[in-house]
């Protein structure tokens, strides 16, 4: 339920989407966890929330690291690279 809530959250209510990511990690696979992460994270930069953001993105970037995800390693990284 946290996880279908927190993505119809995204867009249409980005503010009540984030305690429901912060659930959702929680319950996911390491894969998802970092990919929640990111997704959170771009929530927050959305909200002008620039370390939280960079927060977010590290814990992804971390998570992904210790699971060996390429793809999301550098997913990460990029946006980690792009914040202001």
């Amino acid at each position: 339920p946290a996880i279908g809530a927190a993505v119809e959250h995204r867009d249409q209510d980005p503010a009540a989407a984030i305690p429901l990511y912060q659930a959702a990690i929680e319950l996911v696979t390491p894969r998802w966890q970092a990919q929640y992460q990111l997704d959170l994270g771009d929530i927050y930069l959305a909200q002008n929330g620039v370390d939280q953001a960079r927060q977010a993105y590290e814990a992804a970037q971390a998570t992904a690291e210790l699971y060996g995800d390429e793809t999301l390693i550098e997913r990460a990284d990029e946006k980690l690279t792009a914040l202001p």
